[in-house]
């Protein structure tokens, strides 16, 4: 999941020389649905959306987490750096 968005973050920074906040939060959107697809197909047993038997982590995180805490973070960079 993780070289995925590493492929869409150079992609967009490196080949297309987009701003770091928008390429950043395409990467969260795009580990949010990677993870939940995998997920989805397991949604039948107990603990589908946590554990790590039915999706990505990163250490004690869920890639999903992740992914909105990249988003969430980026958003409040845009704005807050934009004077």
């Amino acid at each position: 999941m993780f070289v995925i968005a590493a492929v869409l973050i150079a992609i967009g920074s490196l080949v297309l020389k987009l701003p770091d906040a928008p390429v950043m939060i395409a990467a969260g959107v795009l580990l949010i649905i990677v993870d939940m697809a995998l997920r989805l197909t397991t949604m039948k047993n107990k603990g589908w959306i946590w554990s790590k038997d039915f999706g990505g982590f990163l250490f004690f995180i869920p890639v999903w987490a992740f992914g909105i805490a990249v988003i969430v973070l980026n958003l409040i960079n845009l704005f807050a750096g934009k004077k």
